[in-house]
Formats: C-alpha cells, structure tokens, sequence
C-alpha cells in the first residue's frame, strides 16, 4: 500500500503523445473523457477512460493475454 502523502503513482515523463507504458499508474481526473494507448508488452492498446475507472490502474482494463480458441490453434 502506498502512503497518502506520496500521492498517486504515475511516471509523468511517459505519458506524451497519449501513450502510457506502464500499467501500474494510476488513472486521475487528467485523463477523463479521452482516449489513451495502453502499452501491454506487445503493442499499445486503445483505451477510452471513464469515470468509473478513476482511481483504478490501468493494467486492469488491459489484458496482456490472447483468450479463446488463438491459444488452443496447432501449427
């Protein structure tokens, strides 16, 4: 658990151009109503915030695993 004093944890130098890489920070009021690239360790995910997520990370709107029948394919 982090301290309050501390504030939230973001990376603030990563967050130009929309573009977040670590799924770890959390969401604040400064990204309500828009549209930002999630980094998943892959490829950046499209993400529209809402009011709903604030205070959560972004890591939990973001699956960083393929589901259903892709996994199961034999080559």
């Amino acid at each position: 658990m982090r301290s309050k004093w501390k504030g939230y944890y973001k990376y603030i130098y990563l967050y130009s151009n929309n573009k977040i890489y670590k799924k770890s920070s959390v969401i604040t009021l400064e990204f309500l109503n828009k549209r930002v690239l999630v980094y998943n360790g892959n490829k950046f995910i499209s993400l529209l915030v809402k009011e709903s997520m604030l205070g959560h990370r972004f890591g939990e709107f973001v699956l960083t695993k393929s589901l259903g029948s892709k996994i199961h394919v034999k080559k």
